[in-house]
């Protein structure tokens, strides 16, 4: 479902995109003040294409390294405890 961190997570992303995206519209309007309108579409089309690709590769990225650490979560533990096993055998 959801939650708080989730929309202000999703808040604060659209925030810093935007102002991304102000940025570079500035600085090309003051790089060519005559620029043309197909030209200007070009440009925020392709802008916008990547602003929207770049957190979906994130997304794609970070979950499928969770599914292969989830993977090695229950072989981790194991290893941890037969390592403190061994350490205390050890001990005695």
């Amino acid at each position: 479902m959801w939650s708080f961190n989730f929309f202000l997570t999703s808040i604060m992303l659209g925030v810093g995109l935007a102002m991304d995206a102000f940025s570079v519209s500035l600085a090309n309007g003051l790089n060519e003040p005559c620029m043309k309108r197909p030209k200007m579409c070009g440009i925020a089309a392709l802008f916008s294409f990547f602003q929207a690709l770049m957190p979906m590769i994130g997304w794609i990225c970070v979950h499928t390294v969770v599914h292969y650490l989830k993977s090695l979560y229950l072989g981790l533990h194991l290893y941890c405890l037969h390592l403190l096993a061994v350490k205390c055998l050890l001990r005695v």
